[in-house]
Parts: structure tokens; C-alpha cells; sequence
């Protein structure tokens, strides 16, 4: 089962080494922070950046967290890291597991097989460079509309369609800065920014409301991105 551990902004990384360091794989199966793209214009040029899609968030998988829970709030250090001093477990639903899971493993079958290949080597497996959700490709049609290829932002779609209860999923159209007609979250709507390159939506997820943004990229930025 899936659990979050709650920490420090910017402190993600180092309790996530720090527990590798620690239990050394005992008694979970993986510890990582989901991580998410995005573009950012410099100079002319987009650039590729990659930040935690939850600041403050490791997530762990484990099906005994009373044990790892006992071992680490021994370590003085992880005090600090946490910066309330303790260790706070919040287990993650079912559906949402699968939804990050999918969300993290969308894009094309090609970067799949990748990602595959990725799975089977231990080092990469601990860097954390499975949970990476990637750019949604998007095309604008000649009437403005946006439309996207399969991706994050389809299962993002999917995911937020599904807590409405809505069974058959219909085709989302976005533009530019306003809300699209279906997709809706928790309330809210998804929205697509073009000229900042991401699409956000105001969603329901890990016990709180949130408002989710995730990155795109237009065929025309291709051979652009550094």
C-alpha cells in the first residue's frame, strides 16, 4: 500500500536518501517523490525543467508502516528534515495510486519501453526516475482550439471524470486560458495557459483540494527545448 510522508519544502529528496540510508529496502518496497516537467522560456528558449509535482510529499510503499515508522523517528535527523518533529503517515487511496501510477506512466509506447528498461535497474529505480509525469503534446487548430494527444492530461481527464461518476468519457476541448466543457475536478474546471505552456485543473487528491498543474508542449516547440 501506498503512504505519504509529509516534510519541509525543498527537503524532499534528502529525507527520501536518508531513508534508503537508513532501512537500506527493509521493509518497503520503493520511497520516492513524484516529480513532474515543465517548460520555462529563457532567452528565447524553452527550457526543460523538472520539480515536484507535490511539494513537501515522499511517497512510500509498504505494508508495514508501524515498523518503518518505529525505526525512523529514532534517526535525530529526520526531525529536522520533517520539521515538526514527527513522522506522519497518510495512507493513499486505491484509486488514487493507480491514477499516479498512470499519470506517470503515460506518452507514447516508445518512452514506455524506456521506462520499462528503466524499472529493471536498481540505481535508476532509486533515483526516482520512474515517477516523472512528462509533457502532454498539444496541437491549436485553426479556430483556437487546443486539443491533446494521449498523455498525463488525458488521464488526468480520465481521473477527475471518474470521481464525478461519469461513465463515458468524452473528448476535451481546452483554449487558450478559458475552461474546457468537460473534465471537470472537484468543482472546478481544467484550464489550458498556451503562451506558460501547462494546463491546470482543480482537483480532489490525497485528502485535500488541490490545483493541479501539468506541462505541455506544441509541435512547434519540437527541436526548441533544451
Amino acid at each position: 500500500m501506498w503512504y505519504v510522508i509529509q516534510t519541509t519544502t525543498g527537503k524532499e529528496e534528502e529525507l527520501v536518501a536518508g531513508i534508503h540510508a537508513v532501512l537500506a529496502g527493509k521493509g518497503y518496497r520503493d520511497c520516492f517523490v513524484i516529480k513532474a516537467e515543465w517548460l520555462k522560456r529563457l532567452g528565447g528558449t524553452w527550457r526543460l525543467k523538472v520539480c515536484p509535482l507535490f511539494p513537501g510529499y515522499v511517497f512510500m510503499e509498504t505494508d508495514d508502516p508501524g515498523r518503518i515508522f518505529q525505526a525512523l523517528k529514532q534517526v535525530p535527523k529526520f526531525s529536522k528534515i520533517l520539521g515538526n518533529g514527527a513522522f506522519e503517515f497518510t495512507a493513499v487511496e486505491e484509486e488514487e495510486r493507480r491514477f499516479l501510477e498512470r499519470l506517470c506512466g503515460a506518452g507514447d509506447e516508445k518512452e514506455r519501453r524506456t521506462k520499462r528498461g528503466r524499472r529493471e535497474n536498481p540505481e535508476n529505480r532509486a533515483a526516482g526516475q520512474r515517477w516523472v509525469v512528462r509533457l502532454t503534446e498539444a496541437s491549436v487548430e485553426e479556430d483556437g482550439t487546443v486539443t491533446f494527444g494521449k498523455g498525463p492530461l488525458t488521464e488526468l481527464k480520465d481521473f477527475t471524470e471518474l470521481k464525478k461518476g461519469i461513465n463515458e468519457i468524452k473528448k476535451t476541448e481546452l483554449t487558450d486560458g478559458k475552461p474546457a466543457k468537460s473534465g471537470q475536478a472537484g468543482g472546478g474546471k481544467i484550464r489550458a495557459v498556451l503562451h506558460k505552456r501547462y494546463a491546470v485543473a482543480d482537483i480532489r487528491l490525497l485528502g485535500k483540494d488541490r490545483t493541479l498543474m501539468l506541462g505541455i508542449r506544441l509541435k512547434k516547440d519540437q527541436g526548441q527545448i533544451i
